[in-house]
């Protein structure tokens, strides 16, 4: 499969798969009674009235906001792992969904939409986030071209000589002149030790 090389639309492909299982995982925890709080009915909530919030527009228009927040979150993970590296990008990834749920949930916050009732939506929310952040990373390494990706210095150097190592730079020299090479070394140090007797 031909790898992504656009850092925007890799973001948004990355952003929009990652955030499946915590959506599944927010619908299934709603579902159960666990928590009082879905992510589209906040998000339309920031664009429409309470009331208008359970209806169809308005409910459309949650999707929409979730998705543009999620594709955002996705595109920030391309471009923080394309420059600084795929090492530990779970955790950059955590790191980068973690900052979005502060924002939106003081965002949230700010415009008054509906706190929840169950102390433990807020944790469940934050997981939610984890994972997605975890995903969405691992999805922008997985599908991104190497190109994009800042060489990582040991990976780049087994790859280019994995089984011998890397050939010294006198590996190319003749055997004759590495013979000069190291009569020259020596005599060097003879005449260093004469000198100081």
């Amino acid at each position: 499969m031909e790898k992504i090389k656009d850092r925007i639309f890799l973001g948004f492909i990355a952003g929009m798969i990652g955030a499946i299982p915590g959506r599944l995982l927010n619908k299934l925890e709603f579902k159960l009674g666990i928590t009082d709080s879905r992510y589209e009915e906040m998000a339309s909530m920031l664009f429409v009235s309470r009331r208008d919030a359970h209806k169809i527009m308005g409910n459309g228009v949650g999707k929409i906001a979730n998705g543009l927040l999620t594709s955002a979150n996705g595109i920030t993970t391309a471009y923080v792992l394309s420059k600084t590296g795929r090492d530990h990008a779970m955790l950059k990834g955590i790191g980068i969904s973690s900052m979005a749920w502060l924002g939106i949930y003081g965002i949230s916050t700010q415009a008054q939409v509906r706190k929840s009732n169950k102390p433990i939506a807020a944790l469940l929310s934050y997981l939610d986030h984890v994972i997605f952040g975890a995903t969405t990373a691992t999805l922008v390494s997985t599908l991104g071209a190497d190109s994009i990706f800042p060489p990582h210095k040991d990976r780049d150097s087994q790859e280019r000589c994995p089984v011998n190592g890397c050939p010294s730079q006198n590996d190319h020299l003749p055997t004759i002149q590495i013979w000069q090479i190291s009569n020259n070394q020596s005599g060097r140090a003879k005449a260093s030790a004469d000198r100081l007797r």
